[in-house]
């Protein structure tokens, strides 16, 4: 996440924070809508963006990360990646595209796991 190197310690948390919704954590999720994800590539996103809090906060205590993140409305990984896939799932379904009509019946299989 290279703009803290821009910013760093002259931006408030807030604005550090809104930068890393709206431009970073997109392009970390971007496509994980449509593939699977294992329980470990999913710590490794969690690990991604709790560094990113423990950096600016400046703290190791997860428990203080997860204070933070809860405050500044931040989900965790797994419910973002959820979120996302169901929202794909239900545009996917509701596509003429004889493509997505193909595997509409897999799609509403996966919508109803969710």
């Amino acid at each position: 996440m290279q703009f803290f190197g821009k910013i760093g310690r002259t931006a408030s948390e807030e604005v550090i924070i809104q930068l890393l919704e709206s431009k970073c954590l997109p392009v970390l999720f971007y496509g994980l809508d449509v593939c699977p994800v294992n329980r470990d590539q999913i710590r490794s996103l969690d690990h991604a963006v709790h560094s990113c809090f423990r950096k600016k906060i400046s703290t190791r205590d997860q428990s203080v990360v997860e204070q933070c993140m809860t405050l500044f409305e931040c989900h965790h990984v797994q419910e973002t990646i959820r979120e996302r896939k169901r929202k794909f799932l239900q545009k996917f379904r509701m596509s003429s595209n004889q493509l997505c009509v193909t595997f509409m019946d897999k799609a509403s299989a996966d919508l109803e796991l969710q």
